[in-house]
């Protein structure tokens, strides 16, 4: 496969010099091969550069970099090259205006925002408002802060954030931001109905509550609830939701056809499983399996899984029979 030239780019984005290879821009400008490569993938500087492989994107310039504050109306209050900039201006420390950017909210009358990122638009100032509901739906009260509605409560300003993320307080109670929806009436999940289904597709058991279904596996509540949420086997078995259709065949991450592709996104090879990939490449298949997860670079070439609609059955794929079988309800 051919090399692509390696280019550094100055603080204004313009191209500075170039290199044949990350290595020969490594031995001319005295550092550590591995120093370039990360300042490709971060987008930092390395030796006073920006760095990109010919065909790349260029890095973005310090001006596209900086920062901007926006005042309520939505309206540019100020420029800046770093957030240290920002916080000397506005006379808060260099943290406030991270959170600022980071979280949205108001330092000093304005939003801290990235140059790159789009405008906020007006600012609401009771979206951040919290609203408590009731278990059938119904508004319990509303409060201007996470710690208001703590006191108000009896609870922990932590146990109030866990619930804006979907939890519910001891009391019963459910916490949403006043620009969120409603939560509506509350559902027990732990009392809805699942079912089990091995490896083949085939019903196993069928369960009124995710309690039963635990306690036959003999497993807590929460690995069902797990199982549930990320698609996982347990025990053996697949649990799906009553009212969910039935999944096909199981078929594990090693066993999926996966393809490899240059940087511009030509079909190299294509392969019946990570172990048939990995042999024909002569890598592991834990350096393949971290590159298709993350996205990153394995001998040279770009990995990901086929399509479900090109995805050819896998030459000796198995499927192991679970020696527990729970019984059926």
């Amino acid at each position: 496969m051919k090399r692509r030239r390696v280019i550094g780019y100055d603080d204004q984005g313009r191209a500075a010099v170039s290199y044949p290879s990350v290595s020969a821009a490594a031995r001319d400008r005295q550092v550590l091969r591995g120093s370039v490569e990360r300042a490709m993938e971060l987008g930092t500087r390395c030796t006073g550069l920006r760095w990109a492989r010919e065909g790349d994107p260029a890095p973005l310039s310090d001006p596209q970099r900086g920062y901007v504050t926006y005042d309520a109306a939505g309206g540019v209050a100020g420029r800046y090259a770093t957030q240290v900039e920002v916080a000397q201006a506005l006379g808060v420390s260099s943290q406030g205006v991270y959170l600022s950017v980071r979280t949205g909210s108001v330092i000093r009358g304005v939003r801290v925002c990235r140059a790159q990122a789009p405008a906020p638009g007006p600012l609401v100032r009771d979206a951040r408002h919290v609203v408590a509901y009731d278990d059938a739906g119904a508004v319990i009260g509303t409060y201007e802060s996470q710690v208001q509605a703590a006191r108000a409560l009896g609870e922990s300003v932590t146990a109030v954030h866990h619930s804006l993320n979907g939890r519910r307080l001891r009391q019963g109670v459910r916490v949403r931001r006043k620009a969120a929806p409603p939560p509506g009436a509350y559902v027990d999940s732990a009392k809805l109905p699942v079912r089990l289904y091995d490896n083949a597709g085939v019903l196993g058991a069928e369960y009124p509550s995710r309690t039963a279904a635990a306690e036959a596996l003999k497993v807590p509540v929460t690995s069902v609830a797990h199982a549930l949420a990320r698609g996982i086997r347990l025990q053996g078995w697949r649990v799906v939701d009553a009212d969910a259709p039935a999944p096909g065949p199981y078929v594990g991450q090693g066993a999926r056809v996966v393809e490899a592709l240059t940087d511009a996104g030509d079909l190299v090879g294509r392969y019946a499983s990570q172990s048939a990939a990995a042999a024909a490449h002569g890598v592991s298949q834990s350096a393949l399996s971290h590159a298709l997860r993350w996205g990153t670079r394995c001998r040279g070439l770009r990995w990901r899984y086929a399509e479900p609609a090109d995805d050819e059955a896998p030459s000796g794929a198995s499927h192991t029979e679970s020696t527990h079988h729970p019984a059926r309800i």
